[in-house]
């Protein structure tokens, strides 16, 4: 990740990750979001 101040330019992360950010943008839960992407309640919080 590269820095500019304090903002962030660019992140790597995987195709999931970024199907778990697209939900928590979408303000479900990590339990709304497991059921949705079929993983554990766990993996969510650890992306």
């Amino acid at each position: 990740m590269r820095q500019t101040g304090t903002v962030a330019t660019e992140v790597d992360i995987s195709a999931r990750e970024a199907e778990v950010l697209n939900l928590v943008g979408a303000h479900l839960s990590n339990a709304e979001i497991a059921a949705r992407l079929c993983i554990s309640v766990r993996t969510v919080e650890s992306h």
